[in-house]
């Protein structure tokens, strides 16, 4: 199955998502934290099929809680996966809203970012405001005054790059304006997200990516007569998800005054595309095991004074290996 029929069908399952499909991260004095599928929205709507509040009566039998005491506590884009709170008693939602209100919870996301910078770390400042930008088309632009103050702050740190095509960043925050993230990563880091179609350098429509980046992302172009290689369309470029995920929150001095940290895992896209993109969570890790790996490979290959049946002698046998 080629990556864009596999894209199309991670938005089709969205339908058919149950309460038995939620997968439970944190349940307790009043908190159920569950892992969020991308493609679902949490709110329902006059346009839309299904949402996670949907779920909530099926998630209350699954869990034995009361009959109408879910409530959202946080929210996430409809195409974010990763960690959701809910609450399930009101003196719990009324505390976690006031940590909310005092900017204590801390956030963080993990995403691929299009491009590459020099910059390993650094603080990103600047409140999103909803803008008009076409015909009932709106977007949250940066005004440059709100960027001295401290409303919006998201701190970064890249993990890994490859090939100046792409990054994978972590961004942690403790503000939560709308598309907060999307927007101080295109706007101020000028560094898109790869799969937001709506802030990105381009035209308006589907992202734009470099030819690399396609290939790396393993898209086939559509063949026809005139192109037997094929051409990537538009609207294969479209069904390329956001490579954004809520990766863990912090709540502090929630679990008997220890601070309660709610981690969830990658969604199988995102570790499919960092996979095709040669990207890793921790590289010096990674390099430190490959590096053990290669030395125990080592020792076994070293062979001293060899005799085979005829006689043969081979003395030293090694491989030789450039760390």
């Amino acid at each position: 199955m080629s990556v864009t029929s596999k894209w199309k069908l991670m938005q089709k399952d969205v339908l058919k998502l149950t309460s038995s499909n939620i997968k439970k991260l944190y349940i307790k004095d009043g908190l159920l934290a569950i892992h969020k599928p991308y493609g679902i929205p949490v709110h329902n709507g006059p346009k839309i099929k299904k949402s996670i509040s949907d779920l909530f009566p099926g998630l209350e039998t699954k869990y034995k809680l009361p009959a109408g005491s879910l409530e959202l506590v946080n929210r996430l884009d409809k195409n974010v996966a990763g960690v959701l709170l809910l609450s399930y008693k009101k003196d719990t939602a009324n505390r976690l809203a006031e940590l909310y209100r005092k900017r204590l919870i801390e956030k963080t996301y993990v995403a691929i970012l299009v491009g590459n910078t020099k910059h390993v770390s650094g603080v990103l400042k600047g409140v999103p405001s909803e803008q008009q930008v076409g015909k009932q088309r709106y977007k949250q632009i940066i005004q440059e005054s709100s960027k001295v103050n401290n409303d919006a702050v998201t701190k970064y740190r890249m993990l890994d790059n490859s090939l100046k095509t792409c990054m994978l960043c972590s961004f942690t925050s403790n503000t939560g304006y709308k598309h907060q993230i999307r927007v101080h990563a295109s706007q101020l880091l000028k560094l898109p997200i790869l799969g937001d179609h709506k802030y990105h350098d381009g035209p308006f429509g589907p992202q734009v990516l470099p030819l690399r980046m396609l290939q790396m992302l393993r898209i086939e172009g559509v063949k026809s007569e005139l192109r037997k290689n094929g051409k990537i369309q538009p609207w294969q470029r479209g069904l390329i998800p956001l490579h954004l995920f809520a990766q863990r929150i912090v709540i502090p001095k929630f679990n008997e005054g220890e601070d309660l940290i709610i981690n969830s895992d990658i969604p199988d896209y995102f570790r499919t595309t960092m996979k095709n993109c040669d990207l890793l969570l921790n590289r010096e890790k990674a390099d430190e095991r490959d590096m053990l790996y290669r030395l125990q490979k080592q020792q076994k290959m070293k062979v001293d004074n060899i005799f085979v049946s005829k006689g043969v002698s081979e003395t030293q046998i090694s491989n030789e290996t450039s760390f």
